[in-house]
């Protein structure tokens, strides 16, 4: 049984994931289509001094003024007691998002100055480069599906030549100073909208690739995606010294089948892999 297994990978349920690779072998890679998320999952938990990075959401933040930043701390520590809860309604997702949103707009954070600071946050996780190449080696198609913000995820993607078919995530409008002037509505990426069934173009591709490989460092995470045959779900789990392993995964094996732990993404490249060995047709 443990053959079957990929390198990396800690696995929850053996012989249920054996049942996936081996499902996900017989429709082939032509099959499959990858979903992942942005923010701690392509990047890191740490920047390269040790201090704690931003999100793309965290650094828009930064470039607000000291009131407005607790404006939306104080939003955010309304809304968040509620999305933990499981009581988190759409409304109030999209009425927290157009709030915070709204006050970026207002104090014109400028766009150039937070996508340059981003560049520093927000390290690229080892092993992303070449799961990218192993997707395009075999045209796999791959979406970024993020609640932070589009314009910097493009141009952190295209800093460090990551090519994502897709990238579904808020998108801003600026002025030609770069000085943001508001957003696109329909592109909106919140807590309680983030799954390929909300958004069209995810839907059609999964349509004619009904097999996908999900990552995200979230719980949540696990819905950006529908299905269960035909997903394998795995977290991406980056410790710290007080991480308590054994609760963490407990609560990864009720929505994932598997987890990473030790930083990379090179597991993933492996399960791919595997699945290639394993193809049919």
């Amino acid at each position: 049984m443990a053959k079957n297994l990929v390198s990396g990978l800690e696995v929850f349920n053996k012989s249920r994931f054996n049942d996936k690779l081996r499902d996900f072998g017989a429709a082939g890679l032509s099959s499959v289509h990858f979903v992942l998320d942005f923010d701690y999952t392509l990047t890191t938990l740490f920047t390269a001094d040790g201090d704690r990075a931003s999100s793309s959401w965290g650094v828009l933040e930064r470039h607000l003024p000291p009131a407005a930043q607790k404006e939306c701390q104080d939003m955010h520590d309304y809304y968040v007691v509620k999305e933990r809860a499981g009581t988190l309604t759409i409304d109030e997702a999209e009425t927290w998002w157009a709030k915070a949103l709204a006050v970026q707009r207002d104090n014109q954070v400028n766009l150039m100055e937070v996508e340059a600071n981003f560049m520093y946050q927000a390290n690229i996780r080892p092993g992303t480069h070449e799961l990218f190449d192993e997707l395009n080696t075999h045209a796999i198609p791959s979406i970024i599906l993020s609640a932070g913000i589009k314009n910097v995820i493009d141009i952190w993607c295209a800093a460090y030549k990551i090519s994502p078919s897709l990238v579904v995530s808020t998108e801003l409008t600026t002025d030609k100073k770069g000085r943001m002037t508001g957003w696109n509505t329909n592109s909106v990426i919140h807590a309680l909208n983030k799954d390929e069934a909300d958004h069209p173009e995810m839907s059609q591709l999964k349509e004619g690739r009904p097999y996908t490989i999900l990552l995200g460092d979230s719980i949540h995470d696990a819905q950006m995606a529908a299905g269960d045959d035909t997903v394998i779900r795995i977290r991406i789990v980056d410790t710290q010294p007080d991480t308590d392993m054994v609760e963490v995964a407990g609560i990864t094996s009720q929505a994932f089948d598997a987890m990473i732990t030790n930083t990379d993404l090179l597991p993933v490249v492996a399960l791919l892999q595997r699945i290639k060995s394993l193809q049919t047709k």
